[in-house]
């Protein structure tokens, strides 16, 4: 018995899609939000010589790839890391 290839295609579009749309629920649920500056311990200072301009994360002229609001590049806050160092 042979199966339509029609119907065949329609149900392997179907898994496609299916498939889509529960990793696109996957991607919804796993999705990282920026982080407020009082979970951070953001402040307008560094500390030492750890300032938001030096740090992996910074985007200027005043943002944060992780933490939401207006950045101070002469700021801090507790997930600095030392931005890398280009060759």
């Amino acid at each position: 018995m042979q199966r339509d290839p029609a119907y065949v295609r329609r149900q392997v579009l179907r898994m496609i899609a299916s498939g889509v749309a529960v990793f696109a629920a996957w991607a919804r649920a796993f999705a990282v939000d920026k982080l407020a500056k009082s979970d951070v311990d953001y402040r307008d200072r560094p500390k030492g010589r750890e300032r938001c301009d030096n740090c992996r994360v910074w985007v200027p002229p005043d943002s944060c790839k992780s933490v939401e609001g207006d950045i101070s590049p002469r700021g801090w806050c507790n997930i600095w890391r030392q931005a890398k160092m280009e060759r």
